[in-house]
């Protein structure tokens, strides 16, 4: 009877701290959540003659306590440097949103004109950081940006400068990559997109590739340059004078130019046979003719030793 009654009691003592340490373990853990904004970027188009223009955009509580968003307006260093900064000319609603457990709100950004404010787009940021009362439990992130691009449309222009295509004079194999660049000569955020062929000396693509897959943007004034990942078409079987070339745009199918790079190719492969025929064509310019003469030679010498027989006459 003791043995049973010790082991009775040990058995509720296990289960026991057992609950405890489940609801110490809730007790410390924070509450899954975070602060939801949607949609993650904004673009402010201001129209000819409008004064002001303006986006919305959600933020949702997702804590399990109240949180108290703030925002603030924050230029990006991608910015004209004269004029007016648009980061300047924008303005939120509320700049602060107490929102409770699993609530959301809508906040608006404004964009107003200004005469001196540029034609074109420039960019902004829009500081997103969160609060949440002592004693809430809940690790929140400091803060995040909220990525705003405006244009005024009013003398908005798109438009790339004379690009350029960058390959070696010289290459004993076609190239795995091409670099290329752009430049952004209008006043607007633009997205340049290309295409890159090799081709032989007759014009048959050997290798091919596109520029800018991840659609990286260019502000204005600003160059890129990318690197063009090239895939095999047809094999190159000859050498000669390659070619690359690069046509890019805007999108579209609108093309703004075409640039060109010439090369010479020759493998390794290429530089065998030509030793190899060279050599064949030395053997055989050497010892061909000395066969020849000794051929000759001999055949003359078996016609002299060859009998003469005399011709009979009849009586």
């Amino acid at each position: 009877m003791r043995i049973r009654t010790a082991s009775k009691w040990l058995s509720l003592v296990l289960l026991a701290l057992v609950c405890l340490a489940r609801a110490g373990s809730q007790a410390w853990a924070a509450p899954a959540g975070g602060i939801t904004v949607t949609p993650a970027a904004l673009t402010l188009a201001l129209p000819v003659a409008a004064q002001t223009t303006s986006e919305q955009f959600a933020v949702t509580n997702n804590y399990a306590v109240p949180v108290t968003v703030h925002f603030a307006l924050q230029s990006s260093p991608n910015n004209v440097t004269s004029g007016v900064d648009a980061s300047r000319q924008l303005s939120v609603a509320n700049a602060d949103l107490a929102l409770t457990p699993g609530k959301t709100a809508t906040q608006t950004v404004v964009l107003h004109d200004d005469s001196r404010l540029a034609p074109g787009s420039q960019q902004a940021n829009l500081l997103v950081s969160q609060t949440v009362a002592p004693g809430g439990n809940v690790g929140v992130v400091g803060s995040f940006a909220l990525p705003i691009v405006t244009i005024k449309e009013a003398g908005a222009t798109q438009q790339l400068g004379r690009g350029n295509v960058t390959t070696s004079h010289l290459m004993w194999r076609l190239p795995a990559t091409v670099g290329v660049s752009v430049r952004n000569t209008g006043n607007t955020i633009v997205i340049p997109y290309g295409y890159v062929a090799v081709t032989t000396p007759n014009g048959n693509t050997v290798k091919s590739g596109v520029m800018n897959v991840a659609a990286a943007a260019i502000t204005p004034g600003e160059s890129t340059t990318m690197q063009v990942s090239l895939a095999s078409v047809r094999h190159a079987l000859w050498p000669g004078v390659y070619q690359a070339t690069f046509s890019y745009g805007l999108g579209g199918g609108q093309t703004s130019g075409v640039v060109r790079a010439r090369f010479l190719y020759i493998a390794w492969w290429h530089v065998l046979v030509l030793a190899a025929l060279i050599v064949a064509a030395w053997c055989i310019a050497r010892f061909l003719p000395r066969k020849i003469e000794q051929a000759l030679r001999q055949r003359q010498h078996a016609h002299k030793l060859k009998p003469h027989t005399a011709r009979k006459g009849g009586v």
